[in-house]
């Protein structure tokens, strides 16, 4: 009879849920947010659900600022924070996200889906633009670049040839988002949606920095010749986490729009 003592194994989840107690009670406090201060408000739940104005629906709305800057502020540390590239031009990303939903949607009719599918790949392509100075500058002089490249989209954005779409100094106005996603119409879901975007784009933001890509950028920001000592070509490394960020920063320019 084997009597070896072995360490005592703990569960998983119990494991899990030890680990994340602190961010599933301010998930949990942020989903009881909008109906705590309709009670404080003495609002009944009939007129919370109905989207009635009030107490809650303002609170609700300034949550869902917060959640898009979260997001937005996300996308930035996975350049600054988890590859060390300083960009003076990141929110050129969220911009394109915000004047590519409205314009989308205001000027061409597009449906929400498809409108997603091109900022997807909008967030791609002006990802690949800064990617293109990546292995020829470096520190101060790429974030440099970076703003001279955000200043040149800023020029081009209120020129008088775009001006009737982008609405040049005064802003793209009149963009009627899509029923189901009406943050006037529909607050407490969108709140919601926008609470589930929030989570996710956190998900996927830790399990990028543990991913291997994700320890070749941690290791190329901390010494950037030992890691291409050691083989990785962390040209390509930036790139993808350069990709990631910017088609997350646009979705918070989307999500901004709406």
């Amino acid at each position: 009879m084997d009597n070896t003592l072995k360490p005592e194994r703990r569960a998983p989840v119990g494991e899990w849920l030890r680990s994340n107690i602190a961010a599933l009670l301010v998930v949990a406090l942020l989903v009881a947010l909008p109906f705590f201060v309709a009670l404080l408000d003495g609002q009944s739940m009939s007129s919370l659900l109905s989207n009635e104005s009030g107490n809650s629906k303002f609170v609700q709305g300034l949550v869902i600022e917060i959640f898009i800057l979260a997001i937005f502020a996300i996308s930035y540390d996975l350049l600054l924070g988890i590859t060390g590239l300083i960009s003076f031009g990141h929110a050129m990303f969220f911009a394109v996200g915000a004047y590519l939903t409205g314009i989308a949607l205001k000027s061409l009719g597009w449906s929400i889906w498809l409108t997603l599918l091109a900022v997807v790949i909008a967030g791609v392509l002006q990802a690949l633009l800064f990617g293109i100075v990546l292995p020829r500058v470096k520190g101060i002089t790429f974030a440099l670049v970076t703003l001279g490249i955000a200043s040149v989209f800023s020029i081009v954005i209120q020129s008088r040839e775009l001006g009737d779409l982008t609405g040049a100094d005064v802003g793209l106005q009149g963009v009627v988002p899509p029923d189901f996603l009406n943050p006037s119409a529909q607050r407490l879901r969108f709140y919601f949606i926008a609470l589930i975007i929030t989570i996710l784009v956190y998900l996927i933001y830790r399990r990028f920095v543990d991913s291997p890509t994700g320890r070749v950028c941690v290791a190329a920001r901390e010494n950037e010749d030992r890691a291409k000592m050691l083989g990785f070509n962390t040209f390509w490394f930036k790139l993808v986490a350069m990709i990631v960020s910017s088609i997350t920063a646009a979705l918070a320019g989307t999500m901004h729009t709406l």
